[in-house]
């Protein structure tokens, strides 16, 4: 295997590593979540993100474009992120760690110290809006 080859494997496993920490803490704070990423080539258009989630006791609705440390989004990417600010809707850029910090916002997480560094919490009941 080439350096260039096995530099994309090392950089391909850190994402894969930080797409399935998201959707662990995600669904382990109550939210449903679809995958839309697309390991292989897809006719799927450009710039969607790779996790669409809701959570059903606090209404909320969030997307994620799951970045690894180095990983830096599309243009189309970016042009995703930019509709979703215009419509007032959340939309998290980054791994694991960008997801708690949205979390930790919302009241489902919240930074400790130690080598866990994270609580997760239980959602708060909301009364029905009418």
């Amino acid at each position: 295997m080439t350096a260039t080859r096995a530099s994309r494997a090392c950089a391909y496993r850190r994402g894969a590593a930080e797409y399935e920490a998201a959707v662990r803490v995600l669904r382990a704070t109550g939210w449903t979540v679809y995958r839309l990423s697309q390991a292989r080539a897809s006719r799927q258009t450009p710039g969607l993100p790779d996790l669409w989630a809701f959570h059903p006791v606090l209404r909320l609705e969030l997307t994620v474009e799951v970045k690894s440390g180095a990983g830096r989004p599309t243009p189309e990417q970016e042009e995703f992120a930019q509709f979703r600010a215009l419509c007032q809707r959340d939309h998290v850029i980054g791994g694991r760690d960008a997801v708690l910090d949205y979390l930790a916002r919302h009241g489902l997480a919240r930074r400790v110290s130690g080598p866990a560094g994270w609580v997760l919490m239980p959602p708060r009941i909301v009364a029905p809006r009418s």
